[in-house]
């Protein structure tokens, strides 16, 4: 067992855990996976199994891990691990010695670098060898088309060169240790070991850096030559800039309830260390840590209102303008998942196409993006030309939705309300460009889906609409979590939303959350209870949706501290894309009730508070070119913004429904009273 600590602005959590937990360390060209202990560790079940841990610079990998031997002798088991914002800090007893480890990962280049002092706590001078040892494994990612090969690394002066034979796919990761001990290299094992004296009282310290370049071996030896030795200027941040992609200064969130605040820190902190971009790839999100680095279609069109409302616009523009070049391919289909070199894995489920285009109109909404708007509009009406049958009236959408389980009817619940969201989404978009006949062409199309949807799916004795339909149009119910997914897309009528909630509260609903599977499944996933605390919100029901949020927020002090996991308390992924986006949304969709329309430079607030909660302050929340500062109380909300030459239209609903407005200057505040 492993004491962890996890430190973040406002936030010192510890617990002990089996020395076998992960810890995720990042930057955009990199990764790092490990065990809290020390160990080296195997990690990942489904794709590379046993394979998905380690040293990561897609769309390779390039070790499995690495250790610290003294006389031979593996060093034990850490007794503290540290995770701080940039850099992971284990503590070692071994033998009299003390070892602290430093992890740490340059903001923007694929170098990784290792501090370890090695302390002689005792009154005798301390004699032996001691040895650092890397486990290379330089492969492919998953579905990369790559090669394998053997390993093939070698010595180079003071470096070490680890590559395979086949390196027509491959530059070079070259590591060099900062007091030229001699390298070693055996198959896999690449080992510098020194015999080495360190006196009563006294310490040594050693560094050694790892560096990758796709393309240059030189280049890779360069990095480390230049870095090797600047240990401290690199965990420290030390006048290192990040990339345009990194270093992120999200809202700041204040809240009455302690975890949420905390959580609210944890969740961006997250999305920032989920920031990547592989060689010769666009920047996006990682979707799930070890198993889904990947682009995903769904995780990402998911995840967008949370991760605008984080600040990470940047990111989200470049990857939905990378599913957008994929999908014009495709005859505007959307991908379901891209691996991490650009090969399409899998072409995209029935409900896919349709969320990238509510997706794509979310981002637009939150930044007002004009150029943008009209290279994606046209896609996504391509798209829709795959669901033309069943906008005509004379079918269902074919194929696996979200649910992709056997057993069920070929039409499932969540694609065809994911197509009434995206219809209405259009019907939206093409009104804002003054397209208004094709406006009306979708709303049109929305309105008679939903009357259909309405006479087929509902079924009056389950207060629930049917999961699946066979094709004689019998309907199935095997309650799925999808069962919320008419109420969250708004598909169901006004009337029947209240009762297809309150039927998931009774009997699909656990202490975590929304179940997967009534009966069948019943774990905790975090999407569908992030949409059922989105729903709680709406159907005015906010303290059980900041208990649901919670739920989500709580996965962080499950299993590794201070990563938000698929699973609910814990489980696959124990980092998550659409868990933290999610959270993210929760607070500032749901609770907070801030819808922006940037295209039309308004943006609405409808205030969700419990009533035990006094007041919510949201602040520096970034919506277009506007930084805003929210206060929300029960008596009233106030708006204010920093210095801008534009004008804002902010409209506030009260709980009964009125709608005022005022109109919002830069540098200036507004405040509206409720009753």
């Amino acid at each position: 067992m492993t004491k962890q600590r996890f430190v973040l602005e406002g936030v010192d959590w510890r617990d002990t855990r089996d020395s076998a937990t992960p810890y995720f360390l990042s930057n955009p060209r990199m990764y790092l996976v490990g065990s809290i202990g020390g160990e080296i560790t195997s990690y990942g079940d489904e794709h590379l199994v046993g394979k998905m841990g380690g040293l990561w610079s897609h769309p390779m990998r390039i070790m499995h891990g690495w250790h610290v031997q003294i006389n031979e002798q593996v060093l034990a088991t850490a007794t503290l691990c540290t995770v701080y914002p940039h850099y992971v800090e284990r503590v070692h007893n071994h033998a009299g010695l003390r070892l602290i480890v430093q992890e740490s990962l340059h903001p923007n280049l694929p170098i990784l670098s290792v501090q370890m002092q090695i302390h002689n706590g005792t009154p005798q001078e301390w004699q032996g060898t001691i040895a650092i040892e890397i486990l290379a494994d330089v492969r492919g990612c998953w579905f990369g088309g790559m090669p394998e090969s053997p390993s093939h690394n070698r010595v180079i002066g003071q470096y070490v060169r680890l590559g395979c034979k086949k390196t027509d796919w491959v530059g070079a990761a070259v590591v060099r240790n900062s007091l030229n001990w001699p390298w070693q290299v055996e198959a896999n094992r690449v080992v510098a070991q020194s015999a080495v004296t360190i006196a009563p009282q006294g310490q040594l310290s050693v560094e050694w850096v790892l560096a990758v370049d796709h393309d240059s071996q030189p280049e890779a030896a360069v990095l480390a030559k230049r870095w090797s030795g600047k240990h401290s200027e690199i965990a420290a941040r030390k006048g290192l800039l990040p990339m345009h992609l990194g270093e992120i200064q999200p809202p700041r969130l204040i809240t009455p309830d302690a975890d949420i605040n905390e959580y609210w820190q944890v969740a961006t902190h997250n999305i920032q260390h989920l920031v990547t971009q592989p060689h010769q790839m666009p920047s996006y999100f990682l979707a799930g840590i070890p198993e889904y680095p990947q682009v995903f279609g769904c995780d990402t069109t998911y995840s967008v209102p949370g991760l605008m409302a984080a600040g990470f616009s940047a990111v989200t523009e470049d990857v939905l303008t990378y599913l957008a070049a994929y999908a014009q391919q495709a005859c505007g289909r959307v991908p379901h998942e891209i691996t991490t070199n650009g090969r399409i894995y899998h072409p995209g489920n029935a409900q896919e196409t349709p969320q990238f285009a509510v997706a794509c109109w979310q981002y637009i909404c939150w930044g007002g993006d004009i150029d943008l708007a009209d290279a994606l509009y046209p896609i996504c009406v391509e798209g829709m030309q795959h669901v033309m049958a069943v906008l005509n009236g004379h079918d269902w959408p074919d194929g696996d939705g979200m649910v992709e389980r056997k057993g069920m009817g070929p039409y499932k619940l969540d694609s065809v309300c994911y197509i009434y969201q995206a219809l209405k989404a259009l019907a939206a978009w093409a009104k804002t460009d003054k397209k208004f006949t094709e406006a009306q062409t979708w709303q049109t199309y929305a309105t008679d889906l939903a009357r259909r949807f309405e006479q087929v799916w509902w079924l009056e004795s389950e207060s629930l609409y049917a999961d699946s339909l066979h094709r004689d149009g019998t309907p199935q119910l095997d309650r799925h979590w999808t069962a919320i997914v008419p109420v969250h897309t708004e598909i169901a009528d006004n009337a029947r939303q209240q009762l297809v909630y309150q039927e998931v509260l009774r009997t699909l609903v656990n202490e975590w959350g929304l179940i997967h599977t009534k009966g069948d499944d019943e774990r905790v996933w975090t999407l569908p209870t992030g949409l059922l605390a989105l729903c709680a919100f709406a159907q005015n029901d906010p303290s059980y949706g900041i208990e649901l949020v919670r739920s989500i927020g709580s996965t962080a002090r499950h299993g590794s501290l201070g990563l938000m996991k698929e699973l609910i308390p814990q489980g696959i992924c124990f980092i998550q894309l659409w868990s933290v986006a999610l959270y993210v949304q929760g607070i500032v969709e749901g609770l907070c009730g801030i819808v922006p329309d940037m295209r039309n430079r308004q943006i609405t607030i409808t205030p969700r508070l419990p009533a035990a909660w006094p007041e919510v302050r949201l602040e520096q929340l970034l919506v277009g070119n506007w930084v805003l500062d929210i206060v929300i109380t029960h008596k009233r909300t106030q708006v204010k913004a920093q210095a801008n030459d534009e004008v804002l239209t902010v409209w506030v609903v009260s709980s009964d429904g009125r709608r005022k407005s005022k109109v919002l200057r830069g540098g200036k505040s507004v405040e509206w009273l409720l009753h």
